[in-house]
């Protein structure tokens, strides 16, 4: 596998990932927050200087190597997973009325 092959297979795999809101601030009621890191093809040519190929990364598949959520992201990975697609910006209850 070349390393443009490796390339153009990161970023579908990013721009997948991404599409769950990962990688993202998520807009939520907090006012703090971190984007995390969904790394692309561009990221590990400027970290490994053009020399990697898709054994580099194959760790970003469970999660670990450079990958980097937060713990919202995840949730709301698995909402949008339970609402079959579709997810909403996070709010964080302050009461709930009985």
């Amino acid at each position: 596998m070349t390393r443009e092959t490796a390339s153009v297979g990161m970023d579908n795999w990013s721009k997948h990932v991404k599409s769950f809101g990962l990688g993202n601030y998520l807009g939520y009621d907090l006012p703090a927050g971190q984007k995390g890191l969904i790394p692309d093809g561009n990221y590990y040519d400027s970290r490994y200087k053009y020399s990697w190929n898709g054994p580099t990364n194959i760790s970003n598949a469970i999660g670990q190597g450079e990958v980097l959520t937060t713990p919202i992201q995840l949730a709301n990975v698995t909402a949008a997973i339970a609402n079959k697609g579709y997810f909403f910006t996070p709010h964080i209850l302050k009461k709930v009325k009985r």
